[in-house]
């Protein structure tokens, strides 16, 4: 009954390094910040109908801040 609930169709492990920094106002808020982290992608269907629904956990670093880790999960889904 319950076994085309939900399929895994593929995983991938992202490694990313970031770079940003926020303006107001067109004026620098604050220094430009670095970071580097990693993630996992699983590409699952649902129900056997919705296609491609990406679950997301990213964990991520600051290098040039004294920040602690940052964790994001994440659900994507196109329409």
């Amino acid at each position: 009954l319950f076994d085309h609930v939900m399929g895994v169709r593929s995983a991938y492990a992202a490694f990313f390094y970031d770079v940003g920094d926020a303006y107001v106002s067109g004026k620098s808020v604050g220094p430009v910040a670095h970071g580097v982290g990693a993630g996992l992608r699983f590409d699952v269907a649902w129900f056997s109908i919705v296609e491609r629904t990406t679950l997301r956990l990213d964990v991520a670093k600051a290098v040039n801040a004294d920040t602690g880790i940052q964790v994001w999960v994440g659900i994507n889904h196109p329409f």
